[in-house]
């Protein structure tokens, strides 16, 4: 199965919070298949960052790539413009439009926390979604 993860579930996985499991389940059963776009990545990086420096930013990130996160910087003018369409359609961030556009693109099930962000992607069958909590 293809997965698509946003920073929500990163975060959670990093931070051992709520569904922190559930991701680590669904990296160990899908290697190889399994993504951020790197919005999604950026959204990891900056707070680390902000608070703790380049260098654990960067192991921030090595950590999810070792864990089996592989990073995707599409960013064509068809992936883009379906990224605004998602942005248009629902009550979203931008990056989670990234996101969905991701999973939309690769035919991958989106892993996420934001229940109230993606709730309506699910019930229109935008994108198939696996909240974690």
């Amino acid at each position: 199965m293809t997965l698509v993860f946003d920073a929500g579930a990163l975060v959670a996985y990093l931070t051992a919070e709520p569904g922190a499991e559930m991701v680590r389940q669904l990296l160990k059963e899908n290697p190889g298949d399994c993504y951020a776009h790197a919005i999604n990545l950026c959204e990891v990086f900056y707070p680390a960052l902000r608070a703790d420096g380049l260098e654990a930013a960067r192991e921030v990130i090595a950590t999810l790539t070792a864990a089996g996160v592989q990073a995707r910087s599409d960013m064509d003018t068809e992936f883009w413009e379906s990224a605004a369409g998602n942005k248009a359609a629902y009550a979203m961030s931008l990056a989670d439009a990234f996101c969905v556009a991701l999973a939309q693109r690769m035919d991958a099930e989106l892993i996420t926390s934001d229940r109230h962000e993606l709730e309506p992607v699910l019930v229109d069958s935008a994108a198939r979604v696996i909240f974690i909590r």
